[in-house]
């Protein structure tokens, strides 16, 4: 029997009210709510996109809404201030309530002292936007451009210090797996991009020939980084390590994927020692993209904004610090180490490298902000050391 209009709202409704109730970070939002909707075949492809837009909006919008207040009062100021596009959405949240278009929103919670290039208005605000998709053509460059243009055409190509007329930004919603093959292009923020492309065309920068220069990205996680540098220089050799066998399988899949070669993965926790990378030493050069709080990006994962802990931040600058120095003792003289994070917290950037350099002696080449805010990206941070 078909669902009436109305009981297939209050259908819809009741998920969302059970996912608000159930979530607590078990898994990062994107694959829980995968999972909750295998286990619930029956809804339909416009019920999943509206319970998927709700559920967004509410993580984006919490931190600024005040406590206390029933979840579907939440969700529905939420919706207002995140500006849902998503029609059926408008009209479950209208079918028991009318809601009005809060003021300007504020954080309730003050957050930990922002990097030098963040201004907390514009951050605030972009908390509240989806981000954009960006992509970096790997081939067939020209033809794919025509291709995604008949599907987007509102994308907008941008120009990097390595990339022309490689790198697209598309609409958060994009569907790219079924207008391109997987193979030929790869996503990453722009900004991530950036981070390197920043350090390795610094002035000062004076690193050896493609074929002699060897790289260790020290936290590389499914490989961003290491992609992206074999796409600059491809015949760099590369040691990519992580503390997680799993993440360096997808990075292993991904190697073979897009066809990379001199790319050594190793598991180690560099927090602790790096015995590992013995046989490797030294490098010309050490990525490290370390893990952090991730607070470039909660525009993108909301759900790491509505239950961060700043007590965490403590154990994020340690870890940090840990490994940046451990690391540093691989590079050889003369050598360069590029730091990395999402984060937007100084504690996290410049007081990490302010300490590593007192501690180790490492000259300070450049640190500097990727402001993502105005451009629906995600912001990042990246400093430039030599021994």
């Amino acid at each position: 029997m078909e669902l009436s209009i109305f009981d297939s709202m209050f259908y819809i409704r009741q998920h969302i009210l059970h996912i608000i109730d159930q979530y607590r970070l078990q898994l990062p939002l994107h694959h829980y709510l995968r999972n909750y909707f295998r286990k619930h075949p029956k809804l339909g492809s416009r019920d999943r996109r509206a319970i998927a837009d709700a559920i967004y909006a509410f993580y984006r919008a919490k931190p600024f809404l005040n406590p206390g207040n029933e979840p579907w009062d939440d969700l529905r100021k939420a919706c207002a201030m995140v500006h849902t596009d998503n029609d059926f959405l408008r009209k479950i949240l209208q079918a028991d309530a009318t809601y009005h278009q809060p003021e300007k929103p504020v954080l309730q919670h003050p957050l930990p002292e922002l990097s030098k290039g963040i201004g907390i208005e514009d951050y605030a605000a972009a908390l509240l936007q989806q981000p954009d998709v960006f992509i970096r053509l790997l081939r067939s460059t020209k033809e794919h451009l025509q291709i995604i243009r008949q599907h987007y055409p509102d994308a907008v190509v941008i120009d990097t210090p390595f990339f022309k007329d490689c790198i697209v930004r598309l609409p958060g919603n994009c569907q790219l797996q079924h207008i391109l093959p997987e193979n030929d292009y790869v996503i990453q923020d722009v900004s991530s991009q950036l981070s390197l492309q920043i350090a390795l065309t610094h002035s000062e920068l004076m690193m050896p020939h493609s074929e002699n220069l060897k790289i260790w990205d020290v936290c590389s996680g499914a490989g961003g980084k290491t992609i992206l540098l074999k796409n600059i220089i491809p015949d760099a050799h590369i040691v990519a390590t992580d503390i997680r066998e799993s993440i360096l399988h997808n990075l292993r899949s991904r190697i073979k994927q897009y066809r990379l070669n001199n790319i050594v993965t190793l598991q180690a926790d560099i927090a602790v020692h790096a015995e590992a990378l013995k046989p490797y030493t030294p490098f010309d050069g050490i990525i490290c993209d370390v893990p952090c709080s991730g607070s470039g990006t909660w525009a993108r994962s909301p759900e790491q904004h509505c239950f961060f802990n700043i007590n965490t931040l403590n154990n994020f600058s340690e870890r940090q610090f840990q490994i940046a120095c451990n690391a540093q003792q691989h590079i050889q003289s003369g050598g360069y180490l590029f730091y990395i994070t999402c984060s937007v917290f100084k504690m996290e950037n410049e007081d990490v490298i302010s300490r590593l350099a007192e501690k180790t002696g490492l000259q300070i080449l450049h640190q500097q902000t990727i402001n993502g805010t105005k451009k629906k990206a995600d912001s990042m941070f990246v400093a430039i050391l030599k021994k």
